[in-house]
């Protein structure tokens, strides 16, 4: 995987070189630096067991443990070597999801557009590719987003005694939708993910009404939702895996395209669940939506986090101001992805 990460930080970077080289065609966004202290909820770590025991509950509900033996043990090479079961929640990525491409809310900069990028794509697509939109009249959103790396606890220099907790230097992005034509195509994207001409029929639309009330409740109620994977409860279907969500709530929409992305770059393979063995993080291209965790970042913290899926009624008031605090532009959405993790601690 990580030869994998490496070329496609290569391809970011002579990118932003052909962007940055490129004339202007519309104003750059900007903002402040996301401050890992205070942009993310540190109360989504809980609740912390160790060997079974909580030691930390916190507020926030929780899922099963796939494990709930107190010492485990995992293969390291020819040898087996015991250890002591943890579970917590960390938060392992960053989803930006902006109406303005090129726009990064993690460093508060965007790039102005190149030339001729608003044609580069759009010969093949039904949407504007070059400008995030949100269509009133269609009651959708069709947003841009980038995939950053976020080693946070080894950043703050906290818990890297743990043998299964992310590790790593910096945050780094590694994906922009902007240069992905099967993001910005629903055609394009049946390459990708070909079942979604199962889904595409009334009958498998209306079985995502049991998935709202599931997603609404959290904790263990989402493993019954996993049964509908197609589903995002109240944020709209995983079908077709582009940025064209029909949730014409545009706080709503912006977290169903940060969990559209999550199961693209899931199906891609370059997303591994922690949570499903306690020695080894795998692939899972038909995601487990219980392990997943959403909480937006800018353009304003929320307190909590949420069950991928819950509805916005409980928690979106005040989080798209016009003009935040820290002056971020309004529309730009950043979300930390929380994964939950049970590891055998060796």
């Amino acid at each position: 995987m990580n030869h994998r990460k490496r070329n496609l930080k290569v391809f970011l970077i002579l990118a932003g070189l052909f962007v940055i080289a490129s004339s202007p065609v519309q104003a750059a966004c900007f903002g402040r630096l996301m401050n890992p202290l205070t942009d993310v909820c540190w109360d989504c770590v809980m609740p912390i067991k160790i060997g079974g025991v909580v030691v930390a509950p916190g507020t926030e509900p929780d899922t099963i443990d796939p494990d709930t033996s107190p010492v485990c043990a995992c293969l390291d090479g020819d040898i087996v070597r015991p250890g002591v079961m943890l579970t917590m929640w960390q938060p392992a990525n960053l989803i930006e999801t902006v109406s303005t491409p090129f726009c990064f809310p993690t460093i508060g900069v965007g790039f102005p557009l190149p030339t001729g990028y608003q044609g580069l794509l759009s010969g093949s697509s039904e949407h504007n590719v070059s400008m995030g939109t949100h269509d009133t009249d269609r009651a959708g959103v069709f947003l841009q987003a980038h995939w950053f790396e976020f080693p946070v606890w080894s950043i703050m220099g906290v818990a890297t005694d743990a043998t299964c907790v992310e590790t790593g230097t910096d945050i780094s992005a590694t994906y922009i939708t902007e240069l992905d034509p099967m993001w910005n195509n629903d055609m394009l994207a049946l390459i990708l993910s070909p079942e979604a001409l199962l889904f595409a029929n009334p009958v498998a639309q209306l079985s995502c009404m049991a998935d709202a009330p599931l997603a609404l409740a959290g904790g263990p109620a989402m493993s019954s939702s996993d049964l509908l994977f197609w589903c995002m409860g109240s944020w709209g279907t995983a079908y077709p895996m582009t940025g064209d969500v029909g949730n014409g709530n545009l706080v709503e929409g912006s977290a169903g395209v940060a969990a559209r992305f999550l199961y693209k770059y899931m199906r891609e393979g370059m997303v591994l669940d922690s949570a499903v063995d306690p020695c080894y993080s795998i692939p899972t291209p038909i995601w487990i939506k219980q392990d997943w965790k959403f909480q937006m970042a800018k353009p304003t913290r929320t307190i909590g986090c949420e069950p991928l899926g819950r509805t916005s009624l409980m928690w979106e008031a005040g989080m798209n101001p016009p003009m935040s605090a820290g002056g971020n532009k309004d529309d730009e959405f950043l979300w930390v992805l929380w994964n939950k993790l049970a590891c055998c601690n060796m």
